[in-house]
């Protein structure tokens, strides 16, 4: 068998670092696996929504989701949104049973 050491004659130890060496490969393979799933780039689908919550659908703009008096505008973009932010379109004007706000909802979903 050539020039081996000494400590690697002895066929139970080549066997020994032969396990050790294949062990380091698994763990070295699998923390591997994991970075590479955690460090993935997942990227988002971004909406801009103009949101009109008010007793009537036809005092809404044409163009706006309408939401009725009994869902908030908060409570629509979290059903809608993974994270929003929420701006006024135009102030608050009152009527009927709850007024009426429209609202501009930026949305970011997850993929």
């Amino acid at each position: 068998m050539g020039k081996l050491p000494n400590w690697l004659r002895d066929e139970n130890k080549r066997k020994l670092v032969g396990f050790i060496c294949t062990g380091i490969a698994a763990v070295v393979g699998a923390g591997w696996a994991l970075f590479v799933y955690l460090n993935e780039s997942k990227g988002s689908i971004q909406a801009t929504y103009q949101v009109c919550r008010g007793e009537y659908r036809n005092h809404c703009p044409a163009n706006a989701t309408w939401i009725p008096c009994s869902t908030t505008v908060a409570e629509w973009a979290k059903k809608e949104c993974a994270s929003y932010r929420q701006s006024e379109v135009r102030p608050p004007q009152p009527g009927d049973i709850c007024g009426y706000v429209v609202v501009q909802i930026q949305c970011t979903a997850k993929q």
